[in-house]
């Protein structure tokens, strides 16, 4: 079992020997916790102090006068637990300041505890930070005592800008995920559609200084000079936004030097996942105006009246698309119009062709020569009046067999229009 320490009983000097227990000295405890542990002979050697947390194996458990209690057994272990933690220290005094210690420094948090740190693990710019304002630290903590600090410089850099003149220090940070983000600069415009003429291979990156993520973009010339899962110290950087958390800029003038392995705690995957690939659940078409956020909807692309209007925007207007095709456009938003409930592409937007399985009633074949719509392909008409595409290499030579017989049925694929696989 684990329990914080609330007070600490200690053992009488027994003169017994062998089996008999040594009773516990009746202190009475410094604030109220939630069980007693008494703890006997061997067990009650460990040095403990109120306010450490303890875990405090093989005990066992009995009523008595006073409630439940819990002793110790010859198997009992005390094992200090150590915990991580985001402090906000707002001051610290020093030894010499009136420190409780000597070789301690006392820090007092926003929140109004206090805390002690070895002086040596006190880094000269956790000085600078508090005369800012608030210390923010990453730290280890073992009860009320500080055993690792590390100042949390990302987080800090988003929250609290700089002076827009200064520059801004290096920044140790690890790569966690690199993805491709292709930037269209210049389109044509023939017969109203769109085709880009000049797209830059840009990337986004995840990048971590341990505690923090946040997303920078890599130009096309600065893609290659990193890779994902390794640490570098960033140099030249720049902030831009008008208010916390800002943004990084990568520019021309952004160096990155290797620098020393950084480790992430594992949650940090999974938050850089969700950065660059943001929750967008599926939602009907009538359900959308109501949908806060992102959302992700499906439906064939039609020519007249439709339930809903998707405005495509930039990259994601690159997709061909045409009439009658089953589609899924990821991460969209919904906003109302002037003429109604309009969706709206993101950056963060994806068009997945749905495939379908059907079975076809297949009443006649259009061949290429004959008058078919588009050249390779045949147009295949259905018993319901439908009319499909086919790539010519599709189509057996049985189904034509099938055909002067009366109805061919098929076992089809289809994408939107087209059918892109089929059998008897």
């Amino acid at each position: 079992m684990t329990t914080k320490l609330s007070a600490v009983r200690k053992v009488e000097a027994g003169k017994g020997a062998g089996k008999e227990a040594v009773p516990p000295k009746k202190d009475h405890p410094a604030e109220k916790s939630t069980i007693t542990v008494s703890l006997w002979r061997e067990a009650a050697v460990e040095p403990l102090a109120i306010g450490e947390m303890v875990r405090v194996t093989h005990v066992r458990a009995s009523n008595t006068e006073y409630g439940v209690q819990v002793n110790s057994t010859n198997f009992t272990k005390i094992e200090k637990q150590q915990s991580h933690q985001e402090l906000e220290v707002a001051g610290v005094l020093k030894d010499g300041e009136g420190a409780a210690s000597s070789g301690f420094f006392q820090v007092l948090l926003a929140c109004g505890e206090t805390l002690m740190i070895d002086e040596g693990l006190w880094d000269p710019s956790f000085d600078a930070a508090i005369q800012e304002g608030i210390l923010k630290l990453r730290a280890e903590l073992e009860g009320k005592k500080i055993i690792k600090a590390a100042i949390m410089a990302l987080r800090r850099l988003l929250e609290s800008r700089p002076d827009p003149q200064g520059k801004l220090p290096p920044l140790h940070i690890l790569f966690l995920k690199i993805e491709d983000s292709p930037k269209v600069v210049s389109w044509d415009f023939k017969d109203a559609h769109a085709t880009p003429t000049c797209i830059k291979n840009n990337k986004v990156a995840v990048i971590s200084d341990g505690e923090t993520v946040t997303k920078v973009l890599l130009f096309e010339a600065m893609a290659g000079r990193v890779a994902v899962e390794e640490s570098y110290y960033m140099r030249g950087h720049t902030l831009f936004g008008k208010c916390p958390p800002y943004k990084i800029n990568v520019g021309a003038g952004t160096q990155f030097f290797r620098g020393g392995k950084l480790k992430c705690p594992e949650d940090l995957a999974a938050r850089a996942e969700a950065l660059l690939h943001p929750a967008s659940p599926v939602t009907t078409i009538r359900q959308c105006q109501e949908q806060q956020g992102l959302m992700t909807i499906k439906g064939v692309i039609v020519e007249e009246k439709s339930t809903i209007t998707v405005s495509l925007w930039r990259e994601a207007a690159v997709k061909p698309l045409a009439i009658g095709e089953m589609v899924r456009v990821t991460h969209v938003r919904a906003s109302n119009t002037e003429y109604g409930v309009q969706v709206n592409s993101t950056n963060f937007t994806k068009i997945e062709k749905q495939q379908s399985h059907q079975e076809l009633e297949v009443a006649g074949v259009l061949k290429d020569g004959e008058g078919a719509a588009s050249s390779g392909f045949f147009q295949v008409l259905l018993a319901c009046g439908e009319t499909l595409m086919i790539d010519e290499g599709l189509w057996d030579p049985s189904f034509d067999a099938a055909i002067q017989e009366g109805i061919l049925k098929l076992r089809a694929e289809l994408e939107g229009k087209k059918i892109i696989k089929a059998a008897m």
